[in-house]
C-alpha cells in the first residue's frame, strides 16, 4: 500500500514518511468517521488516506473551509468501472455524486489497518531534468524538462530491451507518430495502463477541463488514481486494477 502526491505546481512527487512533521497525514482509518452522504448508500467506501491541506507541499488542492481531505474509494464495486466523484463539505461530510447503481458484494474486508498511521510527505527529490527520473513521472510531468541530450538518452532507455515500455502495438501501426509522440502514449509510468488520464471532469454541469491528478493509491490490488476539478472542486477518481 502506498500513497503518492503530485505538485504540478512545483513539478514534485511527495511519499509518506515517519519522520516528524507538523502536518498530520494519515494513512488508512476507519471510513466511518467519515460522514458520507447519500441516502440508502449500501456500497462499502474505504478511506485509504487524510491529507493535511496546511502542507504547503498541497497547495494545488485546495477546498474553502476544509482542513483535513479524506481520499475514499469503494474497492469493492461490482460491475463498475466507471469514476467515482464526490466533494468534500466544510463539516467534515463527504457527498458522493453517482453511487445510484453500484452493489456491494457483501463481503468486504479493507487490505490496511483501520488504526491510521501518521506521516509526513517528503519530497522524493525527483529530477525531472535527467532522463531516468522524468521517464519515471512520464505521464504525470511528460517530458518537457529534458534538454535535447537529455530527451535522446531517454529515447535511447524508453527503446531498449531494458525498458518496460508498454508497447501493444507493433511501431508500423504509429509511423505518422514521433519516437517522442509513441514514448508519450504507451510509456505509461506511473500508471498501468497506456493513454495517460483525462483531465476532463465528468459532473454533467461542470465546464471544467483541468481535473488534473494529485494523488494515486496503490492498494496491492487496485491503483487508485484521484483528481481534482478545481472548477467545481470536487474529487474524482478511478481505478487500474
Amino acid at each position: 500500500m502506498s500513497l503518492t502526491y503530485f505538485n504540478l505546481n512545483q513539478r514534485k512527487v511527495f511519499r509518506p514518511s515517519s519522520a516528524a512533521s507538523p502536518f498530520k497525514h494519515r494513512i488508512g482509518g476507519d471510513s466511518s468517521e467519515v460522514m458520507l452522504q447519500r441516502d440508502a448508500l449500501a456500497v462499502p467506501f474505504d478511506l485509504l488516506a487524510t491529507l493535511d491541506l496546511s502542507d504547503p507541499a498541497l497547495d494545488r488542492t485546495r477546498l474553502p473551509n476544509v482542513a483535513m481531505l479524506p481520499l475514499v474509494y469503494g474497492i469493492d464495486y461490482v460491475g463498475y468501472h466507471g469514476e467515482q466523484r464526490y466533494t468534500v463539505q466544510d463539516d467534515g461530510k463527504v457527498a458522493i455524486a453517482n453511487t445510484n447503481s453500484l452493489k456491494s458484494d457483501g463481503d468486504h474486508t479493507p487490505p490496511w489497518k483501520p488504526t491510521p498511521e501518521v506521516v509526513s510527505l517528503v519530497d522524493c527529490n525527483y529530477d525531472l531534468s535527467r532522463a531516468e527520473d522524468a521517464l519515471t513521472m512520464l505521464q504525470v510531468f511528460g517530458l518537457t524538462d529534458l534538454s535535447e541530450d537529455e530527451l535522446n538518452r531517454a529515447l535511447e532507455i524508453a527503446y531498449s530491451d531494458e525498458y518496460n515500455l508498454d508497447v501493444m502495438e507493433d511501431w508500423i501501426v504509429y509511423q505518422e507518430s514521433t519516437r517522442k509522440e509513441y514514448l508519450e502514449f504507451w510509456g505509461s509510468c506511473p500508471f498501468w495502463q497506456p493513454g495517460g488520464v483525462s483531465t476532463s471532469c465528468t459532473k454533467p454541469s461542470c465546464k471544467g477541463d483541468d481535473a488534473q491528478v494529485f494523488a494515486t493509491f496503490d492498494t496491492g490490488r487496485l491503483l487508485v488514481i484521484f483528481r481534482y476539478c478545481a472548477d467545481c472542486q470536487s474529487i474524482l477518481a478511478h481505478n487500474q486494477a
